[in-house]
């Protein structure tokens, strides 16, 4: 009995699958189970699940899962989205083509007709323009930061060496003397 309720159940999530997955009619974001129920009726998988809890439970669960799954989904392609477009900028900024003092839109105006259809730069569901230039402006400044800590550190150096080299001469004048 307990193999039989399983296989009902996993028939019954198919059918849910089936029906929900394939968006003619219903959508598991916001269909109600009195919505889908009258037509589910007419499978023979419907009626494998005796009590009407039961099904609704399975229906409200199938939803749910559903809706994680393309969450997560939305979430991976949006990730995805962002990496290439830091990737992009990392390339446009190796090449010398992407000048820490531009703004979005004036990097935007400097693309040539083949480097704006860069998918990467475009414009999609998953990266709006406003999160474009939001992660602009923000690579920009990790870079600002990034340069100063360069010219810090380089300044350091420099300092060092010209400190090293009067001692050097400091002590080869009290040598000489």
């Amino acid at each position: 009995q307990r193999q039989e309720r399983q296989r009902a159940k996993e028939a019954f999530q198919h059918m849910l699958s089936e029906k929900l997955s394939s968006g003619i009619a219903f959508s598991a974001w916001n269909s109600s189970w009195i919505d889908v129920r009258d037509s589910l009726t007419a499978d023979h998988r419907f009626h494998a699940i005796d009590e009407e809890g039961s099904r609704e439970t399975l229906f409200v669960e199938f939803c749910e899962e559903f809706r994680k799954r393309d969450d997560r989904r939305r979430r991976n392609m949006k990730r995805e989205a962002e990496d290439n477009f830091v990737t992009a900028l990392r390339e446009y900024r190796a090449s010398g083509r992407l000048p820490m003092s531009h703004t979005w839109f004036s990097f935007r105006s400097s693309l040539n007709d083949l480097e704006r259809t860069d998918v990467r730069l475009a414009a999609s569901e998953h990266l709006t323009e406003g999160e474009q230039q939001h992660m602009y402006d923000g690579y920009v400044s990790e870079m600002l930061v990034v340069e100063e800590e360069e010219k810090r550190r380089s300044y350091e150096e420099r300092r060092a060496m010209e400190k090293a080299h009067r001692e050097s001469y400091r002590r080869s004048l009290i040598r000489f003397a």
